[in-house]
């Protein structure tokens, strides 16, 4: 979880699909953007799905407001949705 003054950031568990077809992915944990961007390998902005072929092990990170919670959809772009309600909530800017 982000510390105070962080910007809080979703963890997302890529689809697995075929790279032509995917398209977001699942919130599977939550980080802070600035403690992403200290990590030897930061997952911000990672659009490979395959676990096996990297260091982001099909994870990408995506910054968020305090909607989004575990297990909501990430569409690939901008917005994050509950299945389960069809509650929304869109992408928060990414701090400088």
């Amino acid at each position: 979880m982000p510390a105070p003054g962080e910007t809080r950031a979703a963890i997302i568990q890529l689809d697995d699909f075929d790279a032509s077809l995917s398209r977001g992915g699942e919130i599977v944990a939550f980080t802070s953007i600035e403690g992403e961007r200290g990590q030897a390998v930061p997952r911000i902005g990672n659009k490979n799905w395959d676990k096996d072929l990297n260091d982001y092990h099909g994870q990408t990170v995506v910054p968020c407001d305090d909607t989004p919670q575990v297990g909501w959809i990430w569409d690939g772009a901008n917005t994050f949705r509950d299945t389960n309600t069809g509650e929304t909530a869109s992408v928060a800017a990414m701090p400088d």
